[in-house]
């Protein structure tokens, strides 16, 4: 998709009012002049003068500003790992499940300015998704919001070559299976000095799980053949014996008159060969089991405490499967494996092509407080096409002590760990944690919240603060490492 990019610049006085102040979002219209500035974003003693009106124009490029050659441009990360701070031009994707982590990152070319600080807004439906936390290279010190995170330095740095500003994380907050969304940037917001601003608006995104292609026979057109596989599962629906996944083009479990319009708009149309334009095998009549939809009945938990493990095994070959085994897993990570620990099983009957089977188990939460990942994988059958894609993805489950947590921990000091439901005081301020793991501490009406550090360094409102803690990488609780 082609960016579009509207460039505002700002001229602001006073635009850092402390060293290390938090740092200014404007929203904007996509078809208006952006609203002025508001009062009470920074901290209330700063003040701004703001120059009304704003220049903008659309195209690849900024044609204004401090960067008029600046790129913006968004990298899906596949295996939702730490990325490789390289934009390889991954903007689409598929994914399933509810509790599914997506990882993305952020990259701004051509940017030849240096930077005391940076802001980035993401654009997503909030009722699929949950924004869980972002960072940048260890030069800058970062804050979550809902809907994104800002960036801070001091001094001012440029960035590297790749134009890599920030990984961030996202997590489905529903089944998202078969559904079409985008992840996309509202703006992104540069800081070059006290007194200069550029604000980039722009419609990229990553877009997930796009309706298929009807090229059913792999031979790179929608011809005659493909109506033929089409015309022989119309009228089915999931749990017929003629249904497959794979003709109904709009995920809605029947295949209807609506596929027949998606078929019939992409009839005679042409896609390179699957397989990077070899021989292509037509597909086979065999049996291929997957396991959709892990849910939970409860994501926070305390120890011990019993909840219960949804998840659907489905035949999305196009033969029947044998009657075969259901094992669910606990996992320290989303990847949900056979050399997971297995915490039970269920017997799954005999499944015909395009059917489904829900199953459930009651469990209980394990002892030891901390962040847990809970999916299923299916034994595989006698024939089956594939069965590499026979586990779930991870469903996340936080667990904290039984009767414990809450209240105050006292003064924060190096070495304290505060666990959901506790905070500690630092000069004035109280540094908490909530029970999804989220840390927040306010500064001098400057608030910080973060899902993975939080670091200030400067002087706020005459007072000099060094405050630096994390969370924990396998619970929700923190660790205060400076205080001082």
């Amino acid at each position: 998709m082609t960016p579009r990019y509207r460039n505002l610049l700002f001229a602001a006085v006073g635009f850092f009012a402390l060293a290390g102040a938090g740092f200014l979002r404007a929203d904007s219209d996509a078809d208006s002049p952006p609203d002025p500035i508001r009062r009470g974003e920074l901290d209330p003693g700063a003040e701004y003068d703001v120059v009304q009106g704003a220049m903008w124009e659309y195209g690849a490029k900024m044609a204004l500003g401090n960067n008029p050659n600046a790129v913006l441009s968004l990298d899906l990360i596949a295996d939702g790992g730490a990325g490789n701070r390289r934009d390889d031009g991954v903007t689409t994707g598929n994914v399933s499940g509810r509790g599914t982590k997506i990882a993305i990152e952020v990259f701004a070319t051509g940017v030849t300015t240096s930077l005391r600080a940076f802001d980035i807004k993401f654009d997503f439906d909030p009722s699929l998704l949950a924004f869980q936390t972002a960072e940048a290279d260890t030069m800058f010190n970062g804050t979550d919001s809902s809907t994104g995170a800002t960036f801070r330095v001091h001094p001012p740095v440029t960035l590297a070559s790749s134009g890599f500003l920030a990984r961030a994380e996202f997590e489905t907050v529903t089944d998202v299976s078969g559904r079409e969304f985008s992840i996309g940037i509202e703006s992104v917001t540069f800081a070059h000095s006290s007194g200069s601003v550029d604000v980039f608006i722009t419609n990229i995104e990553i877009s997930f799980n796009a309706a298929p292609f009807p090229d059913f026979d792999g031979d790179g057109t929608v011809g005659f053949s493909d109506f033929l596989t089409f015309a022989g599962a119309f009228g089915s629906s999931q749990g017929d014996g003629k249904y497959n996944a794979a003709q109904d083009l709009n995920s809605d479990g029947s295949i209807d008159f609506t596929d027949f319009l998606i078929f019939a708009g992409a009839f005679g149309s042409q896609v390179p060969p699957s397989g990077g334009g070899g021989t292509t095998t037509p597909p086979s009549d065999n049996p291929d089991l997957i396991v959709e939809s892990p849910s939970v009945d409860d994501n926070t938990l305390t120890t011990g405490q019993s909840f219960t493990l949804n998840a659907t095994v489905r035949n999305q070959g196009n033969a029947s499967a044998a009657a075969t085994t259901l094992r669910y897993y606990r996992s320290s990570n989303a990847t949900i494996s056979t050399d997971d620990a297995e915490e039970g099983a269920d017997a799954v009957s005999t499944l015909a092509a395009g059917a489904t089977s829900d199953e459930s188990i009651s469990l209980n939460a394990p002892s030891d407080a901390g962040t847990y990942y809970y999916g299923a994988c299916i034994d595989g059958v006698s024939g089956e096409s594939n069965t590499n894609n026979n586990c779930s993805s991870g469903v996340t489950v936080t667990v904290t002590v039984s009767g414990g947590g809450g209240g105050s921990r006292g003064a924060c000091r190096a070495g304290l760990v505060v666990n959901p439901g506790e905070s500690c005081t630092y000069k004035g301020a109280t540094f908490s944690v909530s029970s999804s793991g989220t840390g927040t501490i306010l500064a001098g009406g400057i608030l910080m919240r973060s899902g993975r550090s939080i670091q200030e360094r400067g002087t706020i409102n005459g007072v000099r603060w060094n405050f630096h803690a994390t969370k924990n990488s396998n619970s929700n609780s923190w660790t205060i490492h400076t205080a001082n």
